[in-house]
């Protein structure tokens, strides 16, 4: 093998012979040719400098042990023919404006060390290398070919590699290092290499080439300068827009100098010399709506995921039975959907994916990678998870329902997939039964949502109350055995017995005999309707004429069970008595014991967690043991003391009764608001009460006049029992009157005495109810002393009341009892007025409004 150098021995060792030689022998030492070895061409130093002019530099390089490394042509020939060829053609192409190039017989390889520009030579003599060539020597037509080495152009740029720095979407690799970049965007690309100046002019050919040829007649890119030249032209810089290739077409770069008339030279087929311009999947405004429109399908789909598998199958039904007419509407469109609920997850979650992922794509081809994950995480997670979730976790219903028909779509377009994961989630997880609450969870839901369903304290009570029957005991709501009122079946049915009865308000009444717990009948106050309390009925015979049944039950019986029967009404009525086994003593066989009783009236007021209280309860709570705050009853057991009080005549209680609220409604001057009732009470009790016999026994005459006309008198009369003769007006006009004709009512009011005009005579036995002025004056003092009381000690007042007028008061009262005492017939009762007590001459008696006779 021989070498051709480049005109001087001393520049000889720059050559690359070694790259092809070590390719084939493995590392050959090749010794430093000098000017001898040139070809028979006879090239001089001279015509290299044409060639490049920067040779003298290299020359002096090499002088002082410096290899610099010079682009250079390899031109293999087989024998002295094709050698001499070659070198003509070496000849031509230096000569001075030549345009011929050399046509190669074989494959031309151009090489260079771009890596390291300078090589210290520690041994000028040799030169080591190993650089890849053709595979094998039978590659070529001619055998053992002989390397011969030519110099490139020296007058253009030789591109060794070039690296992308500044694109839009970034650059990628495919291939052995082929660059990938979009198209139809400006790009900044660096250049490697050598001989850079202002005047190199690049473009991008789409025809493969070797290094080397023309790449005039290709298409290619627009022309452009290079910037940024570095100072040793070794790299240089220039901005590009590459159009989109077609499919497998790439970009080979190909330089010439600007302002001269050499041809393009294209840079080779190396794969990083090459780029790959793509283009965007979609137009960018397309792009933008489709992102758009994939934002809210993900949002949508996001929101219907949590907002429709959200609403249970048992609120749907609800809110389609019970909700509003737009809730109906909403609920009766989703329950089909709702119904298959893994298949619905299945599809929107599907979706969903479909959607994310198409968006991460189209983001991807509009922005760089990293810009591109922020983006579309960003968008992803607040467009299309937080906000569509926010907003359909509360309003879900009406969204699910508005939005029926893309679920509809979408289920159907993902049927093959969603439909099929459904049916083995159905399998593996059965069947979807909904949300059921029980007794304990239906009270709590109710308990915590108090403030937002709209419901009152009471409804929320009967609920929980209602709930709460089947686990509530008898024995926990009874009234106890020794606080329950009943009566021994010994008892008479006496006016005592009556109103003890009334005043303790009860419809029933348990009747025992010898002891409390031995319960033997029951008795209902409607059956003493007809019972008169001057018959004075044994209570045993009433019970046995009733015959009503008592009804036991035990004390762990619970609520529901009583309210159940008491419903039914089929053991005995609304009252049951409460008993338990006993077996305390061991002497003894355990037996049932009654311990307590429970009405309808108590397990109502149980189940509504309130007291039911009615105009005859006497006690709001029979276990609190608290009164009623409201009117308290009369006490009639006050009308059998006045019968007992009485000293001239006794009267039943109940004319006693009848006379005090006689007097308390319907006679003026004694109404309440003259008269307080505890004060009238307190009045009849005194000696005002006086039989009248039609006898001569209290007199000579057998009629006894009790008012007689033109005769003053200072007393009121009410006939209580008996018949009178009244003559009235000149005219002598008679009728006859009884019971509760009342007579003297001016007597009471005036200041003087009454002078009646009119006769009233006994026409048979009587009894009489007499009020004289003096002891009506002290009860209405009375009266004035108990509201003055009363309106202090409402106000917190510290004003004292004179003590001493409670004891006038009683003063009065005496006299009357003592002159009342002294007239044994009408005729001997005085006329004469009787004297007021000090302290009672000035007081102030308004008149009753109306006529008064």
């Amino acid at each position: 093998m021989r070498a051709v150098g480049l005109g001087m021995g001393p520049i000889l060792p720059i050559i690359a012979l070694h790259s092809v030689i070590a390719h084939i022998v493995g590392t050959t030492r090749i010794p430093v040719l000098n000017q001898s070895y040139l070809p028979s061409a006879n090239l001089s130093v001279s015509q290299y400098r044409n060639l490049d002019p920067s040779i003298d530099s290299r020359y002096n390089s090499v002088n002082s042990g410096v290899v610099p490394v010079l682009p250079i042509l390899i031109v293999p020939y087989g024998n002295e023919e094709s050698k001499q060829t070659q070198t003509n053609a070496l000849q031509k192409q230096s000569a001075p404006h030549s345009e011929t190039t050399l046509p190669p017989p074989y494959p031309t390889y151009s090489t260079s060390f771009p890596l390291e520009r300078e090589r210290r030579v520690t041994n000028p003599d040799v030169i080591t290398s190993a650089v890849p060539v053709p595979q094998s020597r039978s590659d070529y037509p001619v055998p053992a070919p002989v390397y011969q080495i030519y110099p490139a152009t020296f007058n253009t740029a030789h591109v060794d590699g070039l690296r992308i720095e500044a694109v839009e979407k970034g650059v990628s690799y495919e291939g052995h290092g082929v660059s990938v970049i979009l198209a139809d965007v400006l790009s900044t690309v660096r250049l490697f290499g050598s001989n850079f100046t202002n005047h190199t002019v690049v473009r991008f050919a789409t025809e493969l080439k070797a290094r080397g040829e023309d790449c005039d007649d290709t298409s290619s890119t627009k022309t452009y300068s290079l910037s940024d030249v570095s100072g040793n032209a070794l790299t240089a810089v220039l901005n590009v827009v590459f159009p989109a290739s077609q499919r497998d077409e790439y970009y080979f770069l190909c330089v010439r100098e600007n302002d001269t008339d050499m041809n393009w030279i294209h840079q080779g087929p190396d794969p990083w010399l090459r780029v790959k311009a793509y283009d965007r999947l979609l137009p960018f405004w397309i792009q933008a709506v489709l992102i758009g429109i994939l934002l809210l399908l993900s949002g949508l789909f996001a929101g219907l995921t949590l907002g429709l598998l959200a609403l249970d199958r048992t609120d749907l039904k609800i809110l389609a039975n019970t909700g509003s007419e737009k809730e109906r509407n909403y609920a009766k469109t989703i329950l089909p959907l709702r119904t298959r609920g893994n298949y619905l997850l299945c599809s929107l979650v599907l979706g969903n994916v479909l959607v994310n992922s198409t968006l991460t794509i189209l983001l991807d081809d509009l922005t760089t990678g990293v810009f591109a994950v922020m983006l579309s995480t960003a968008g992803i997670v607040v467009v299309g998870e937080i906000i569509p979730q926010a907003v359909c976790s509360r309003n879900g219903l009406a969204i699910g329902a508005k939005t029926v028909w893309v679920t509809k779509f979408i289920m159907l377009i993902t049927f093959p997939l969603s439909y099929t994961f459904s049916v083995i989630l159905d399998k593996i997880l059965g069947e979807e039964i909904g949300i059921v609450y029980n007794r304990e969870k239906l009270k709590e839901l109710i308990a915590v949502t108090l403030e937002h369903n709209q419901l009152e304290t009471d409804e929320v009570n009967i609920i929980s109350g209602a709930l709460e029957m089947r686990k509530k005991t008898v024995e926990a709501i009874m009234t106890r055995l020794e606080d329950v009122f009943m009566l021994p079946i010994d008892r008479v049915l006496d006016f005592e017995s009556l109103s003890d009865i009334r005043k303790q308000g009860y419809s029933r009444i348990p009747i025992y005999e010898n002891e409390r717990g031995n319960i033997v009948s029951l008795l209902f106050t409607k059956d003493l309707m007809f019972v008169d309390p001057d018959d004075r009925i044994p209570l045993k015979t009433l019970a046995e004429f009733y015959k009503n049944t008592c009804y036991f039950i035990f004390s762990d019986t619970t609520l529901d069970v009583v309210f159940k029967e008491f419903k039914e009404c089929k053991r005995g009525g609304h009252m049951a008595f409460v008993q338990r086994v006993n077996t305390s003593r061991e002497d003894k066989d355990p037996y049932c014991e009654t311990i307590g009783l429970v009405t309808l009236e108590d397990v109502i007021e149980e189940m509504i967690q309130s007291e039911i209280v009615d105009e005859t309860d006497v006690w709001m709570d029979n276990r609190s043991k608290r009164r009623m705050p409201i009117h308290q009853k009369q006490d009639f057991s006050k009308f059998v003391e006045i019968r007992n009080s009485q000293k001239t005549i006794c009267i039943s209680p109940q004319l006693a009764l009848a006379a005090f609220q006689f007097l308390s409604t319907v006679v003026e001057p004694f109404k309440n608001q003259f008269v307080s009732e505890s004060v009238l009470h307190r009045l009849l009790k005194k000696n005002i009460l006086f039989r009248i016999a039609k006898t001569k026994e209290f007199g000579s005459k057998a009629n006894v006049l009790i008012y007689e006309n033109g005769k003053p008198t200072d007393c009121f009369t009410l006939i209580l029992e008996g018949r009178v003769e009244v003559v009235t007006g000149q005219e002598n006009l008679m009728f006859e009157t009884g019971p509760f004709a009342y007579f003297g009512v001016p007597a009471l009011l005036s200041t003087g005495d009454f002078t009646p005009d009119y006769t009233v005579k006994q026409t048979t036995d009587l009894i009489v109810l007499r009020v004289r002025r003096s002891l009506y004056h002290a009860a209405v003092q009375a009266t004035m002393l108990e509201k003055a009381k009363t309106f202090m000690d409402s106000n917190g007042s510290d004003v004292q009341v004179d003590p001493t007028i409670d004891e006038q008061i009683e003063r009065v009262f005496r006299t009357v009892d003592s002159e009342a005492a002294q007239a044994q017939t009408p005729d001997m009762i005085p006329s004469h007025e009787v004297g007021i007590l000090t302290g009672l001459s000035n007081v102030h008696l308004p008149l009753p409004d109306g006529n008064i006779i």
